[in-house]
């Protein structure tokens, strides 16, 4: 990755604060790594959320989803976030369960 990935310099080299980070964090997560801080970061939010009983889950979830969606049009554009959220909610209607499901830990 030679490219800046600071919104900023996008398209340039990469900037002596890139090269910092990198040298501080090491490389970009991978999708597994990405997965895995995904779960920990929903766990720890849900739990934060103090929910006293399952039928909040939703509007937590949703809070998050929508947080994120904003995030990521401002990143990457609102047509590329559309389309990714879309995508997902596809994946959903065609992979999960129409009932509701018993509440475990994320897994």
């Amino acid at each position: 990755m030679n490219e800046c990935q600071l919104t900023e310099c996008q398209g340039k080299p990469r900037c002596e604060h890139c090269t910092a980070m990198d040298k501080r964090y090491g490389p970009p997560a991978g999708p597994d790594e990405a997965e895995k801080l995904a779960k920990d970061a929903i766990s720890a939010y849900l739990r934060d959320c103090r929910m006293t009983d399952g039928a909040q889950l939703g509007n937590y979830l949703m809070k998050l989803v929508s947080v994120a969606g904003v995030l990521m049009a401002a990143g990457t554009g609102s047509e590329d976030a559309a389309a990714r959220l879309e995508g997902t909610a596809k994946f959903i209607l065609k992979t999960m369960p129409k009932q509701p499901g018993k509440l475990r830990p994320v897994q």
